[in-house]
């Protein structure tokens, strides 16, 4: 067994001198919100620290943050002191500054571990400082689940008051949530390219939150803490398979938390079908009248459907919907839809719209139960399931992974997924997709088209556990699942990673000049102060096999093997300092390192880390 302690001296003291510091701080003060004032809205505010010789006396014109994720998922969080007008999103920075210390404080949206943050300060027109700082992505917890739609009817759009669509319900168990929650938002992003219809800006939002959600309109959200967990209800909008949704709890202190769950909709139904334009004409663009133009024809069938009240049908940019006596439209603009009711099964005529080749059209049906059943009208069976768990690195999974002539051995990533479909056949197909990257057995042989990486499968009755090599996730990626089966069926699952992998963000700090590392295999001193990194844990870092830090197009190794240059590991109680040997960094825009380490037992620790300006 390795120790990385064997024969190395504590470093006693650690000078930090560096001029030019940008820090981001734990969120403890609400200094401003969403508006343009510096007011404080109950939400603890993001904090960047700046410390720097370069401003020396000087007052800034303007001060500009940008980085993270704004709730669309498709903007870059922007924030300005003094506001700006001109840019709608934006909000206001509230400024403090002492000496050569300036502290920025400005509301939170969506960060992640390791995210780069840009801050700017104008001096004048042609003239700026810059500085990057990483995000350490607080507020990500574990322990929330998709219910689907509950046995209550609460909620409507706009009013605390039942609309005949029974409510979506999302339960949280989280020790954060032991003492009073004062707010509780929920955000539903649109993706910024698919089937998906804009209904409310670039989201759908509910909220206990009168004013909304940084100033935009939001729906009524209801939560109840008396269960010993949290229950969230939502009112339904259409149907959201595989979509991932954002919930925020805040404290009365004004401390909060995010999670992040797939909803799946309500209950999805298979037996859709699309015939596209055939000779009827039932119906016009906002009205049951004929106009001439022949209609889009889609067919639903399933045992559930009983006496629908409200048909919606939403696709190629466009959504239709019809209602029935007494009954409002969900929303007065939307298009006009005709029904032909069959029992178990039904015709849906619509105006035709622009389509485009690949769109998946929805349907859904709300019974007078309250419940939703929906469709999505593809070209094979497909089921989506929400029995799903992401068990994370399985000690008992170890694998050998070999990188540039080293082998490590690796826990594997664990996702169990569970369907009545395993009783009667199992998958001749299995594939999970992360952003670009698709692991699938039996695997792609045709590496000319597409490139898989490996998994492996292990039945257990209705259960199936999925075994993949781990990598860097930050909390909330998502994996998807599908098995396919060779009578057609295509069953989806999606997960969430948990992002244990990550750490927090290391620390660069100056050692006087210190000098304990060089470029060559030895490792020994070469004359140059070295670059000096802190990294830290809350659990023993004395079991490490592998240390590898990447970046500036350079990489260093611990121990030492290959190209790779040497670090010099030194202990410092529940921290470890780690000296290398300086490489020209000017060629990267970030100076952004990644340190990724391997313990003793399979397990993988990630640290980021930015070189401060000089």
């Amino acid at each position: 067994m390795k120790k990385i302690f064997l024969a190395l001296t504590l470093l006693s003291t650690i000078l930090c001198s560096a001029k030019e510091i940008a820090q981001w701080i734990p969120p403890d003060k609400d200094m401003v919100g969403t508006g343009s004032f510096a007011l404080a809205n109950g939400i603890n505010d993001w904090h960047i620290r700046i410390t720097s010789d370069k401003l020396g006396g000087i007052n800034p014109a303007g001060w500009r943050i940008r980085g993270g994720l704004w709730w669309s998922l498709v903007d870059i969080g922007k924030w300005y002191a003094p506001y700006d007008e001109a840019w709608s999103w934006n909000t206001l920075i509230k400024v403090v500054r002492s000496g050569n210390q300036t502290d920025l404080y400005f509301d939170p949206l969506l960060a992640w571990p390791g995210d780069i943050y840009t801050v700017t300060a104008v001096l004048g027109v042609d003239k700026k400082i810059e500085w990057k700082v990483l995000s350490n992505g607080e507020g990500w917890l574990s322990g929330a689940k998709w219910k689907g739609q509950s046995n209550l009817d609460q909620l409507g759009i706009k009013n605390k008051t039942g609309d005949g669509i029974r409510d979506w319900e999302i339960n949280i168990e989280n020790p954060f949530l032991e003492s009073q929650i004062s707010r509780v938002d929920v955000v539903l992003p649109y993706k910024p390219i698919g089937t998906r219809l804009v209904r409310s800006g670039c989201f759908d939002a509910w909220s206990t939150y009168s004013k909304g959600i940084r100033g935009s309109h939001t729906s009524p959200l209801s939560f109840d803490l008396s269960s010993g967990k949290m229950k969230v209800y939502i009112n339904p909008i259409l149907a959201c398979g595989g979509d991932e949704l954002f919930i925020r709890a805040i404290k009365p202190d004004g401390n909060w938390a995010l999670w992040k769950v797939i909803g799946t909709g309500s209950d999805w139904e298979t037996g859709g079908k699309w015939f596209g334009q055939e000779e009827n004409d039932y119906i016009s663009e906002f009205n049951s009248e004929p106009n001439g133009i022949n209609d889009w024809h889609l067919r639903v069938e399933s045992d559930n459907l009983s006496s629908p009240v409200r048909w919606i049908v939403r696709g190629a940019k466009t959504t239709w919907e019809s209602a029935g006596s007494g009954l409002k439209l969900t929303d007065p603009g939307n298009c006009a839809l005709y029904a032909i009711d069959h029992g178990s099964s039904a015709d849906l005529y619509i105006e035709p719209a622009m389509e485009r080749a690949g769109d998946i059209f929805y349907v859904s049906a709300v019974l007078a139960d309250g419940t939703m059943l929906n469709w999505g009208i593809t070209s094979t069976h497909q089921l989506r399931s929400n029995e799903i768990e992401w068990l994370g690195q399985d000690e008992d999974k170890i694998t050998d992974i070999s990188e540039k002539g080293i082998t490590n051995k690796i826990a594997q990533w664990h996702i169990k997924v569970s369907h009545d479909k395993f009783n009667e056949l199992q998958p001749y197909l299995w594939k999970i997709s992360s952003n670009n990257k698709v692991w699938q057995t039996p695997e792609d042989v045709d590496l000319e088209l597409r490139k898989t990486f490996p998994m492996s499968v292990e039945f257990e009755g209705r259960s199936a556990s999925l075994f993949i090599n781990p990598e860097w996730a930050k909390p909330g990626k998502q994996f998807d699942v599908e098995a396919l089966f060779t009578d057609g069926t295509l069953v989806q699952w999606t997960t969430v990673a948990d992002g244990a992998e990550w750490i927090q963000t290391g620390e660069w700090i100056d050692s006087a000049g210190a000098d304990k590392a060089g470029h060559s295999k030895d490792g020994q001193s070469d004359g140059l102060p070295d670059w000096v990194i802190q990294i830290s844990d809350n659990q023993s870092l004395d079991n490490l096999e592998k240390i590898e830090i990447t970046g500036c197009g350079w990489r260093w190794n611990w121990p030492q093997s290959g190209s790779a240059y040497p670090i010099q590991v030194l202990p410092q109680g529940d921290s470890i300092i780690l000296n290398i040997a300086p490489v020209p960094s000017k060629s990267s825009k970030n100076n952004l390192l990644t340190i990724k380490a391997i313990t003793e037992s399979g397990k993988l620790k990630f640290w980021k880390v930015i070189q401060p300006e000089e």
